[in-house]
């Protein structure tokens, strides 16, 4: 009773954007097929290869958020434990939205970012502890080094054995 209190806690004191509603958003978008060259494609190379790096970059209204929901569907469903382990390879995904103030920070999308990790793998978990407790549980915010320096030690527990970070629109962050 006590841990999830204390997750509830911690989620409380994050209180990050929840990125889920762009992806959603960028989903119900879709038609049947969309994105397919691209996942059957240079997708498999990036999938595949640790510590790789993927930039796709377009103009305005190309079709790259729906794009990246189709990224995030792919790694998700290729990710996805099939015995019931706890997530090795954690897919994590941010929107970056100029509708809306909160989704335009790296301190949200850090915030976003943790949350997600934390609640994908119990194992990661004690860096944030951590920082919450360093914080008065949760009566004062890091400064955004903190928070980068909780995602990178997060990112480096045991039994993760890499990670997925998806990141839409990164030129609307301010």
């Amino acid at each position: 009773m006590a841990k999830s209190q204390l997750k509830r806690e911690i989620r409380d004191w994050l209180n990050p954007p929840d990125p889920s509603s762009n992806y959603n958003a960028a989903a119900s978008k879709r038609t049947p097929g969309t994105g397919n060259w691209f996942i059957e494609g240079q997708y498999i190379d990036w999938f595949t290869q640790p510590n790789s790096f993927y930039w796709l970059q377009g103009g305005p209204g190309c079709g790259k958020t729906i794009l990246s929901s189709t990224v995030v569907t792919a790694t998700s469903l290729a990710t996805k434990p099939k015995d019931g382990r706890p997530v090795d390879r954690p897919v994590l995904y941010y929107y970056f939205d100029f509708q809306y103030l909160e989704k335009q920070t790296t301190e949200n999308m850090l915030r976003s970012l943790i949350n997600q990790l934390a609640a994908q793998n119990e194992e990661a978990r004690q860096p944030l502890e951590q920082l919450f407790q360093n914080h008065g549980d949760g009566l004062r915010r890091p400064p955004l080094s903190q928070f980068l320096e909780c995602l990178k030690e997060m990112l480096e527990k045991p039994g993760i054995e890499s990670s997925y970070i998806i990141l839409d629109a990164l030129d609307e962050c301010r």
